[in-house]
């Protein structure tokens, strides 16, 4: 799947970390936000990679665990 520009990719995946921010509210973390989570992949996770699917970037998104 294309995309045309980052905006556009963010918001695919913008349902997939509300979602994330949901569930670690629920666990009492609240300070995590949205761009948090969009800032953390694309700067350390997904930075140097390529080719990854939609599926695969909301799994990333889910995996997150905050220690």
């Amino acid at each position: 799947m294309n995309f045309n520009s980052l905006e556009d990719l963010r918001n695919r995946l913008e349902i997939a970390m509300t979602t994330k921010v949901d569930e670690l509210k629920d666990k009492g973390i609240t300070y995590i936000t949205n761009d948090d989570i969009w800032n953390y992949l694309t700067n350390t996770k997904w930075k140097n990679t390529k080719g990854l699917t939609l599926a695969e970037m909301v799994d990333d998104i889910l995996k997150i665990e905050i220690k």
